[in-house]
């Protein structure tokens, strides 16, 4: 072989009339493709604006990592993150190749000589064959589902552009094989690894036929599969070929965050009341099922399935001024979510799920469709501060019971401990703040509290929908807290966490979540757990705390702190753990459709063998407390805060 002579004749044996059909047919499906996803970019145009986004060093990461290396797909199923690693860098090394080609023979330079021929062809074979296989992978998963596998939505245009897009790969190399076959196999082809093998089934099956008329013959398949792929592209789910990159790379928030409603807007409940980056999402999900798998109102067979949620939004038409709840989406589907944002922790292409059910509750609320439960809440925030109706003055009177005064109007104070008002109202609640409270002035830590100063955060106003009344509790408690000029806010909540770093304007303030804060305390030995405290316990995390803010760590090291203490994790822990069913407003809110969350979850920490469960936030202690007296396991399996733990090895 004279690797000084190696190539070869681009589109060698092809008649000018038939290259003339290749262009034409190629550039026409563009075309018709281009207008198509044209439209839907319209479409996407007509939404509202993106008031945030996340910095460019961020979404340029993200997009590494999620376009570019699959890695967000390979976290929740490893197969599939194989099969598409394999095809997206088959895909982007053919899409080079086809450059190449096209710079050698319509521009005229002369690129595919010599050894750098040797080089593209050995390369754009071995990755033609990697997107083979991987393509072959992703079609049985899809036309055979494996038992266990995660819900998808499918139609048969997604079935038909996938296959279309196998064909371009298949007659690639058949095109290939058949060329070498007809050139008398040059020895410098051996290099085309795929090439010549499927030059060799062809030489086999085409026995006594002219190779040159069969080269031509699957040159024009070739072209065929290249134009149904692009006319296929643009109406199936194979569009998310382009709008999963776009939507990735323009990513408008970080896990936890909401979109603010807009003063202005068309009717609410439409798609025209959606941002751009919303509607784009709808065109990205690619119905792969992850968000439904992982969803706990889906796993307790509540009416929600955030995939379908995505898909009959999608199909609801391009109408913008279209009534969405009562026609695509059923109300019980939004008050079903916990927004504990497991959804968007799995989904591959960065949708914001949870700003979607958001927007839509404001809509219900606009019109007075809400639980019976959560109208009652939202009253008792407006008028009293909190959502179990407890008159303000109240929320101190316990505080100072216990020795602790509140705050004076307009005293500076470093460190403030923002209680919340499941802890100034709920009992299970404020087990956790007196134990912090003890536990902080064991530490010697001098703080401050609000006292009946303080209001609900404002979590649960936003979430289910009354974005006015969080604007209200946000502003009152933005100046009661500014006015104290504190460095750190330390609070056991993390949905008040969540809150504060997330959607107040607190400028410089450091926000703490108290195991952290506590972790702190126990490295620096002002906390020294002494006494055994408890022996076999599971960690559940809570999902604002961990899958949020990826504060996980530190009620881990407390527990570990303690003597006696180990831990044994549930299957799903961490970023993947099941939520509690509280978040959401759903604490107060309960769906009364198939099984409860809590349950769910109580029977993950039972199966740890772990005699008690800890966790790190009131609304996963007010779910999950009160399961083992139901199941008759009534002092036999504990629910604790991390705090409450730590107290007790301490105090």
């Amino acid at each position: 072989m004279n690797a000084a002579t190696a190539g070869r004749e681009i589109l060698g044996n092809i008649p000018p009339w038939l290259q003339a059909g290749m262009y034409a047919a190629t550039l026409g499906s563009a075309v018709i493709a281009g207008l198509r996803v044209a439209a839907r970019a319209r479409r996407w145009a007509r939404g509202q604006p993106e008031t945030q986004q996340l910095p460019f060093r961020e979404r340029v990461r993200d997009f590494a990592q999620r376009a570019v290396a699959q890695r967000q797909i390979g976290s929740t199923d490893r197969a599939a993150g194989i099969a598409h690693k394999m095809v997206v860098s088959g895909f982007l090394v053919a899409f080079l190749a086809t450059v190449l080609t096209a710079i050698d023979h319509d521009l005229g330079v002369p690129l595919l000589r010599g050894r750098f021929y040797l080089l593209f062809a050995f390369t754009a074979d071995f990755f033609g064959l990697l997107f083979l296989a991987g393509l072959s992978i992703l079609l049985y998963r899809r036309l055979a589902p494996q038992p266990g596998a995660a819900p998808t939505y499918r139609r048969r245009a997604d079935n038909i552009a996938l296959l279309a897009l196998y064909a371009v790969g298949l007659t690639g190399f058949l095109v290939e094989g058949a060329r070498i076959a007809a050139d008398h196999w040059p020895a410098h082809e051996r290099v085309s690894v795929g090439g010549w093998l499927f030059g060799l089934a062809v030489a086999a099956l085409e026995g006594s036929a002219d190779p040159r008329a069969v080269h031509r013959a699957l040159w024009a398949a070739h072209v065929v599969a290249v134009a149904a792929f692009f006319l296929a592209l643009p109406f199936s789910q194979l569009l998310h070929l382009l709008a999963a990159p776009a939507n990735i790379l323009l990513r408008a928030r970080p896990l936890g965050g909401l979109r603010p409603a807009a003063p202005e807007l068309p009717p609410a409940g439409t798609l025209g009341a959606f941002s751009w980056k919303q509607l784009l999402d709808l065109d990205t999900c690619t119905g792969c099922g992850r968000c439904s798998a992982v969803c706990p109102a889906t796993l307790a067979e509540r009416p929600l399935s955030p995939m379908g949620l995505l898909q009959h939004l999608r199909e609801a038409g391009d109408g913008t001024d279209a009534a969405l709840v009562g026609t695509a989406v059923d109300p019980d589907e939004l008050w079903s979510c916990t927004t504990c944002g497991a959804c968007e922790e799995v989904c591959p292409v960065a949708i914001h799920h949870i700003d979607r059910i958001v927007d839509l509750r404001r809509y219900l609320v606009e019109r007075g469709d809400v639980p019976a439960a959560a109208a009652r809440a939202m009253e008792s925030l407006a008028g009293k501060g909190n959502l179990w109706g407890n008159a303000p003055g109240e929320r101190g009177q316990w505080l100072e019971a216990l020795g602790v005064p509140p705050l004076s109007e307009g005293e500076a104070c470093e460190t403030i401990y923002w209680i919340g008002c499941a802890a100034a109202c709920d009992e299970q609640a404020r087990r956790v703040a007196e134990a912090t409270l003890r536990l902080l002035r064991k530490a010697g830590v001098s703080f401050g509290v609000l006292g009946s100063r303080e209001r609900c955060s404002g979590d649960f106003a936003r979430r289910v929908g009354d974005e006015g009344l969080f604007q209200n509790l946000a502003a009152a408690n933005t100046r009661a807290l500014l006015s104290h000029r504190p460095r750190r806010i330390v609070t056991h909540c993390p949905h008040c966490l969540n809150t504060f770093r997330r959607e107040y304007e607190l400028g410089e303030i450091e926000i703490v979540h108290h195991t952290a804060f506590l972790v702190q305390l126990v490295a620096e030995g002002r906390l020294q757990p002494a006494r055994p405290a408890a022996r076999v316990l599971t960690f559940h995390d809570p999902c604002y705390l961990t899958r949020y803010h990826g504060l996980g760590d530190a009620p881990r090291a407390l527990l570990a702190a303690v003597p006696g203490c180990s831990v044994r994790e549930m299957p799903r822990s961490g970023a993947r753990a099941l939520c509690c069913g509280g978040g959401g407003g759903q604490v107060l809110v309960d769906i009364r459709v198939g099984q409860r969350i809590p349950d769910l979850r109580f029977e993950e920490a039972r199966a740890t063998g772990a005699e008690g469960i800890a966790t790190a936030c009131p609304f996963c202690k007010i779910m999950l407390a009160p399961v083992p007296a139901e199941r008759g396991l009534e002092g036999r399996v504990t629910v604790r805060d991390v705090a409450e733990v730590l107290a007790e090895a301490c105090l």
